[in-house]
């Protein structure tokens, strides 16, 4: 959902690494904060992003976390807005960078950077959607987890060498996203251990049966949600 680069034609694909250039940041650094002046937009090499919001008490919420591949930022530079979140590194990690006038660039020269940039701001405003109904309460924590889960396997599942299929993913970042405690994430998951669709290892979560999970939360999720490209 987040790596719109991919999907383009090679030499489109040429153009932005062209135009673009690496960064480096430490662990925990910041990459950006809610109100900067929009200037880059960033893709994920190495390493994971993390983009932040806190509520009117302070509390931190997880609200998009970014791995390799994953492209974030160029909202503010479609709109001119500033940043509406705080972008922060999860670890040392490497990013590659284009700058604005470069983005404006590729806009004019390669028709189909604009269409696939369409169709990622689109899928994200469905997930925003989802996330504002799930936050409204029409989800209970399990369903949201469980859509949760299977947007994620879809966008950041890894097979390893034994065809395991999981995520790397901590408890304490998923109750960052979801805005609940680390007890009560554990908690739900374990209901999803006992069902036989996932295990859970040292921040990793691994997929046992997600068929099983999609067909079961279907009815919060609905098609378009199960089937969304990664």
């Amino acid at each position: 959902m987040h790596d719109f680069i991919a999907g383009l034609p090679q030499a489109a694909i040429d153009a932005f690494h062209q135009y673009s250039h690496e960064r480096s940041y430490a662990a925990g650094a910041t990459i950006y904060c809610q109100g900067d002046a929009p200037t880059e937009m960033f893709q994920v090499l190495s390493g994971g992003v993390g983009l932040y919001n806190y509520s009117v008490n302070g509390k931190e919420i997880l609200t998009s976390h970014f791995l390799a591949g994953d492209c974030f930022g160029e909202m503010g530079l479609i709109d001119g807005q500033p940043r509406v979140s705080h972008a922060r590194t999860v670890q040392a990690t490497r990013v590659r960078v284009l700058p604005k006038s470069a983005f404006d660039r590729l806009l004019k020269q390669y028709p189909e950077f604009a269409q696939t940039l369409l169709l990622g701001m689109c899928q994200r405003l469905r997930y925003a959607y989802w996330q504002t109904v799930e936050g409204n309460g029409y989800a209970s924590l399990e369903e949201r987890l469980a859509l949760t889960l299977v947007r994620l396997a879809h966008s950041k599942g890894v097979i390893n060498s034994e065809d395991q299929s999981y995520i790397s993913m901590s408890q304490d970042e998923l109750a960052r996203l979801l805005g609940s405690s680390r007890q009560t994430i554990n908690k739900t998951l374990q209901i999803m251990v006992e069902r036989g669709y996932v295990e859970v290892q040292y921040a990793k979560i691994y997929f046992r049966d997600i068929e099983a999970m999609r067909r079961d939360y279907a009815y919060i999720m609905g098609p378009e949600q199960v089937t969304l490209n990664p």
